[in-house]
């Protein structure tokens, strides 16, 4: 019974690998009594096994904690490339809506993206201001390229941005009325004929 409770009471003890270590010295180093060489085999046999166990798990846990670390490393470069990237074309249509000289396609993207940023990424109180620019970037298709296709389109985005976003009735009735003078045969001319009645425009 005696050998029991010595042996429990060192168990409970050093849980840790370092304390198991100690405790097997120390119990390499007694002098052994009769009849206690067999448990005192098996007790070092058993916090050697426990010895192993847990630098195996230490060894697995480092393991994941670096694996984790590279994996967050990563993350963040993908995404400071990305915002690199998104700097990058934001600045190229700056400068495109900026330089002139464009065809119709590329500054129809350059309208569409500042609209896009106009209802999506601008505070309230600057919508107004924004997406005055944002019609006289539309506006350029129309002056540049009015027959091209993009032209009908960017004269509705036009009088829908009066009439949707700036509350501008008179503007709105303006620029639907030209679109239906201009682009009578356009996909957008019936939306323009609803949006006058609704106006009171005809």
């Amino acid at each position: 019974m005696k050998q029991h409770t010595f042996r429990g009471e060192y168990l409970s003890r050093f849980l840790r690998p370092t304390g198991l270590v100690i405790m097997a010295i120390s119990i390499w180093l007694a002098p052994p009594t009769f009849g206690q060489d067999l448990d005192v085999q098996a007790t070092l046999n058993e916090i050697l096994q426990t010895i192993k166990t847990q630098q195996t798990q230490i060894d697995e846990l480092r393991a994941a904690i670096q694996k984790q670390a590279e994996t967050i490393q990563q993350q963040q470069q993908i995404i400071e490339q990305q915002r690199q990237d998104l700097s990058t074309q934001r600045t190229k249509l700056d400068e495109a809506a900026a330089g002139g000289g464009l065809d119709a396609i590329v500054q129809y993207k350059v309208a569409m993206e500042l609209q896009h940023v106009a209802i999506f990424e601008t505070r309230r109180r600057d919508q107004p201001a924004y997406f005055q620019r944002v019609i006289g970037e539309f506006r350029k298709i129309i002056e540049e390229w009015p027959a091209s296709q993009y032209a009908p389109e960017a004269q509705y985005r036009i009088a829908k941005i009066y009439h949707r976003y700036l509350k501008d009735n008179s503007s709105a009735i303006r620029e639907y009325k030209a679109l239906l003078t201009n682009y009578p045969d356009s996909e957008y001319a019936e939306d323009a004929r609803e949006a006058l009645q609704e106006l009171g425009g005809i």
